[in-house]
């Protein structure tokens, strides 16, 4: 698998309603060096044929099935799976703009160990607010600092969650992290800020 695929971690619980277009909102993608990982969550609806029948359509979706043991578990599941030399964390029912790696992958060509990149706050299927870093840059180890400024001081709501970024997978498995299993509040936003906290290098 090439250095520059992206692993996008999907978690399936019960999302047959709009898990089809999620996974066809990837296909689209115009960047196609990615493999999806989805990761069907002990579902009892329709996800795990629905999975099953994507993944048979295209070599890069991968499915994989376990007991249900919550979102951080699938995902880490996915992380355990995950070949590309980033990792993005996606929703079952998410939307992607059909640029979504594109602009990602665009600023990863000086290798940062993140990529924030921005993202829509919906209310319902209303977009009430816009979520953006200030500028695109980006920042070595000795940029760090004002890295954290741009972004983590002054629009901490980038990291709300785990959603819109790369991580670069070299730093997860350097330090062995994962999603705090026995947590069902703020996980997600954990295991950001524990990433955080190993990065040499970042980008916006």
């Amino acid at each position: 698998m090439a250095m520059d695929c992206i692993s996008i971690i999907v978690p399936v619980y019960n999302a047959a309603a709009y898990i089809k277009q999620t996974m066809e909102m990837v296909r689209r993608q115009t960047y196609t060096d990615w493999e999806l990982i989805l990761v069907d969550d002990g579902s009892t609806d329709s996800s795990p044929m629905i999975c099953d029948r994507y993944s048979g359509t295209d070599a890069r979706f991968r499915t994989i099935h376990k007991v249900n043991g919550g979102v951080s578990s699938a995902r880490n599941a996915g992380i355990s799976l995950s070949q590309g030399e980033y990792v993005m964390f996606v929703d079952a029912d998410d939307s992607l703009s059909p640029d979504a790696l594109s602009l990602l992958s665009a600023v990863t060509v000086e290798k940062p160990d993140i990529v924030i990149g921005g993202f829509n706050i919906y209310q319902g299927e209303i977009p009430y607010r816009t979520v953006i870093p200030y500028d695109s840059e980006f920042y070595p180890s000795a940029g760090l600092s004002e890295f954290f400024d741009a972004t983590m001081h002054r629009l901490g709501e980038l990291f709300r969650g785990p959603w819109a970024k790369l991580y670069r997978s070299s730093v997860i498995k350097k330090h062995s992290l994962r999603f705090n299993e026995n947590l069902s509040y703020a996980e997600d936003k954990l295991f950001v800020y524990q990433f955080m906290n190993k990065i040499s290098s970042a980008a916006s």
